[in-house]
């Protein structure tokens, strides 16, 4: 409960900044990215309102000729309206009237004569359509805004038409000026203006309003890619897109935003992955505070059992109270032998701290496996019988011999009986047995136990590990005999093997090099 508290803890402290910076990041990044698309918008439109405005000064431009010209000339002639005309490209005619619209007056040049087709009678019909917004353009013009009227005089592929603008016309009266102007003509003179734009940096193309048709344009600029869109004021069936060549803002906001949510992920990942990685150094730190705890609880435990015998029995025989020599011997055989078990379990400790920093030396000289396991079962019978064991010794009939030091793999072998003395529950029959295969001497020491579950068997050599099962639990041990086993076998350049079935026993049996005698004395 307190390690699942801490990481609770642990997992607050750390994830709710990420959760705050998380939540920041995805907020001001949309604000961001919508204050930098309106940014970038509002540059476009003064880009599309910049080409407008060319467009409106073409036509103030043609129409202050005229109102020039009217305003010098009596009378209005023909052939000098029609040279205005043809020096104007786009305009195919010009038509004066009152705002009565009661006299139409059309001026049309000689190369568009007959391609026009518009009259007095429908043209009148249209001024009066567009009554309104005729008088609100006199009525700007009077008080000093002059803007435009501009109206459809016929349909068709050659549509024309007709830009209005009122003029003092003499004795206060004002007249209107009426540009005929073919709409297609019109636009080819707007690319000498898109020309001027820098095409490095911006990209603008006219399209039809209707069909979506290109009439032109600078780069690859299309309706559907283009940053801003607005219609032509002049003509409004046709419209200018523009955006900022080779950039589709869609595209890079969406770029800037994966990207920053990449980084996003990437460091709430690298701030989990970090906490997870405390976690586990944590929880193994706990573990490893136990599994210390327990060691020396189950040290002491061992300490404290042959130290125990070995003072009741010294005290017993101090006392005098053993009076047959038959029973002081008795009494001094178990002072030896736990004296022997208090030591063995000592140079274990001393052993493996010695092992394990690499400062353990060996004896390594000629022996015979079955010799050395002899000595180490005329020495453990005592225990083996004292616990009631049934134990059986089968020795190979042949010397095995191998090159080891001899204290080592006595300690090798008692550590493997300890274990099956230890962890042998009702059926307490233990068999030790030396034998050769094509590579090795071995020896090996079987129970009838428990037993080691499968999942367990590559753990068991590591140190303090201890299988947990309930015998384990009721079974005092320091958690390193196997650990030192393994050592031991390492430094004779031999293995440790393992068999077991859980409530079936185990074998482990450790295996040796053949000693060669041209190889191991050269």
């Amino acid at each position: 409960m307190k390690l699942k508290r801490t990481v609770l803890i642990l997992l607050l402290i750390a994830l709710m900044p990420a959760v705050f910076y998380t939540a920041y990041e995805f907020s001001s990044l949309s604000e961001t990215e919508q204050l930098m698309k309106n940014i970038y918008e509002q540059q476009m439109n003064n880009v599309l309102f910049s080409i407008n405005q060319s467009a409106w000064e073409i036509t103030s431009r043609w129409v202050g000729r005229f109102r020039r010209y009217l305003s010098t000339q009596e009378i209005v002639k023909q052939d000098s309206v029609v040279q205005i005309i043809n020096s104007e490209q786009g305009i195919q005619c010009i038509f004066l009237t009152d705002s009565a619209f009661s006299d139409i007056t059309f001026h049309i040049s000689n190369d568009t004569a007959g391609r026009v087709n518009i009259d007095s009678k429908s043209v009148g019909s249209k001024l009066k359509n567009n009554r309104a917004e005729i008088d609100r353009m006199i009525y700007r013009k009077r008080v000093g805004y002059d803007k435009p009227v501009s109206m459809v005089l016929n349909s068709g592929r050659s549509q024309v038409l007709a830009i209005l603008y009122a003029y003092d016309s003499g004795d206060k009266q004002t007249g209107i000026i009426g540009l005929c102007i073919n709409s297609k003509q019109f636009i080819d003179i707007l690319p000498i203006t898109l020309d001027a734009m820098p095409q490095e940096e911006v990209e603008v193309g006219i399209f039809d309003n209707v069909s979506g048709k290109v009439i032109d344009r600078t780069g690859d600029i299309t309706l559907e890619n283009a940053a801003a869109t607005k219609e032509v004021w002049l003509f409004p069936n046709y419209r200018l897109a523009v955006k900022v060549s080779g950039v589709d803002l869609n595209q890079q906001v969406k770029k800037r935003f994966q990207s920053r949510l990449r980084w996003t992920i990437f460091l709430n990942s690298l701030l989990i992955i970090t906490i997870i990685i405390l976690f586990r150094n944590i929880r193994i730190q706990m573990k490893l505070t136990r599994i210390k705890s327990d060691f020396v609880s189950n040290v002491s435990h061992e300490l404290r059992t042959p130290l125990a015998l070995i003072r009741m029995y010294a005290e017993t025989l101090l006392m005098g109270r053993v009076r047959t020599d038959g029973k002081k011997n008795e009494y001094y055989t178990v002072i030896t032998k736990e004296s022997e078990r208090l030591s063995h379990l000592v140079n274990t400790i001393l052993d493996f701290s010695k092992m394990e920093s690499g400062k353990k030396k060996y004896n390594y000289t000629r022996l015979d496996l079955n010799q050395v396991t002899r000595e180490v079962m005329e020495m453990y019978s005592f225990h083996l019988n004292q616990k009631k064991f049934i134990h059986q010794v089968k020795i190979y009939d042949e010397e095995l011999m191998i090159k080891g030091d001899r204290q080592s793999i006595s300690e090798a072998v008692i550590n493997l009986l300890d274990n099956a003395m230890k962890y042998s529950d009702k059926d307490k029959d233990i068999t030790i047995e030396t034998g050769t295969d094509e590579q090795f001497h071995w020896v090996s020491v079987t129970d009838k136990g428990q037993g080691i579950p499968g999942n367990d068997l590559t753990r068991i050599f590591d140190k303090f590990y201890r299988v947990s099962t309930a015998l384990v639990h009721d079974t005092k041990g320091s958690g390193l005999g196997l650990a030192l086993v393994d050592y031991i076998m390492k430094a004779h350049d031999g293995r440790i093997s393992v068999k077991s079935k859980p409530g079936k026993g185990s074998t482990f049996r450790l295996n040796f090099p053949k000693y060669n005698e041209e190889i191991n004395e050269g």
